[in-house]
């Protein structure tokens, strides 16, 4: 069963995005699931995949958000850095070899990335469709 699943509650109607955020739902489940199965890579190698992936695709948001001309920029970008930020802290205590458990790191990506399709990009993608995209 995944932890986390696509709903459409968190379309926002702007294809390349959605399917960039799906595919943010499969790392999260792939990383669960390699976890119930007591099959996990190792753990720098899932942490590094999550923070290469959520660049590359905040990069893409910061771009519609930039060409756009869109309002809540700032704020919108300040997210990502914490996200960033939060998930480049777990990959250096791995480094360290300092104790994490899987099971905070797998919380905080669900949680984090369940809130901010729910709301955060939300606003994003009512205000990119309204502008005519799609």
């Amino acid at each position: 069963m995944p932890l986390l699943e696509w709903k459409e509650d968190y379309a926002l109607h702007i294809s390349e995005i959605d399917e960039q955020h799906k595919r943010l739902l499969q790392l999260i489940n792939e990383f669960y699931a390699a976890i119930i199965e007591q099959d996990v890579p190792p753990l720098g190698q899932l942490i590094s995949g999550m923070l290469e992936y959520s660049s590359y695709h905040f990069a893409t948001e910061q771009r519609y958000m930039e060409q756009n001309k869109y309002p809540e920029l700032e704020a919108h970008r300040r997210e990502h850095d914490l996200f960033i930020a939060r998930t480049q802290g777990f990959y250096e205590r791995y480094k360290e070899g300092r104790f994490m458990s899987s099971l905070e790191i797998t919380n905080f990506l669900k949680e984090w990335i369940a809130d901010h399709l729910a709301n955060v990009d939300q606003k994003l993608g009512k205000f990119l469709v309204k502008k005519g995209l799609s």
